[in-house]
């Protein structure tokens, strides 16, 4: 994957996604660690750069393994079930709309 891909991709997904897994498991440094990881497996060429829907794909993929990530986080690290995950969703919503919104401010140079 091209280097200057790779930053573009983390600049536009990494705030999203950090939000949406520290909702999840409240935990700063293992979110941030959840997300790194991510974002390494994307970067190994997991999705080929010509696949269908490219920029669907690589979202999807980070949510997917974050929320992966969260799962097991509760089961084998903490040894409890995973919390109900039917307001991943809408943490989902919230992420993107979080994100469109930091971008909106950062194109406006505040």
């Amino acid at each position: 994957m091209d280097v200057m891909l790779e930053k573009e991709i983390h600049r536009r997904y990494f705030s999203q996604i950090y939000y949406f897994t520290f909702h999840y498991i409240k935990d700063e440094e293992r979110a941030q660690e959840m997300v790194a990881d991510a974002f390494v497996i994307l970067f190994s060429g997991i999705i080929p750069d010509n696949a269908p829907d490219y920029e669907n794909a690589v979202k999807d993929f980070l949510y997917n393994q974050v929320e992966d990530s969260c799962v097991n986080y509760y089961v084998e690290d903490l040894g409890i079930k995973a919390p109900d995950q039917g307001d991943l969703f809408n943490t989902r919503l919230d992420a993107e709309l979080l994100a469109l919104h930091h971008d909106k401010i950062m194109k406006n140079g505040h």
